[in-house]
């Protein structure tokens, strides 16, 4: 289970190989942080993640668009226009609502990236970002050279 100081370790250490898999690990590593922890003072506690990632991230506007939602989230709740009962439970809706968001990004990402690239193409790339790999998935044929 990605815990929130594992994550962020591997951030530092530059571990993700695109934009997309760090989101992904990110909105897993909070959930799974606040599911353990079961924080009395969730807002205190997001902005703790959010200041966890930001000491160890570069501006990766994926990321910081996360970043950004979870404190605007703990900001609606201060002065009272985030209504719910169960503030843990609208936190990690959030969460899976940011992570679907990101996953049709990529999705039509794919689909451009398809229909520009002819059926048994070579590619090659220095990059293996998860919207560059979408290509490959959704094309079906299109041979992708990393470069390392």
């Amino acid at each position: 289970m990605l815990r929130l100081k594992e994550y962020c370790d591997k951030v530092r250490d530059d571990a993700y190989g695109g934009s997309v898999e760090l989101v992904e690990d990110g909105i897993t590593a909070m959930a799974n942080e606040i599911r353990a922890t079961e924080p009395k003072d969730i807002m205190t506690e997001i902005e703790g993640y959010v200041d966890s990632v930001l000491a160890v991230t570069s501006p990766i506007l994926p990321l910081i668009h996360l970043l950004n939602r979870c404190m605007c989230f703990t900001e609606e709740s201060a002065v009272g226009t985030q209504k719910c009962s169960d503030p843990r439970e609208a936190f990690l809706e959030l969460l899976e609502e940011i992570r679907q968001e990101q996953r049709q990004c990529v999705d039509k990402i794919g689909k451009v990236g398809s229909r520009l690239i002819a059926r048994r193409d070579k590619v090659a790339t220095f990059s293996t970002s998860g919207s560059v790999m979408r290509w490959h998935e959704v094309q079906g044929g299109v041979k992708i050279y990393k470069i390392h």
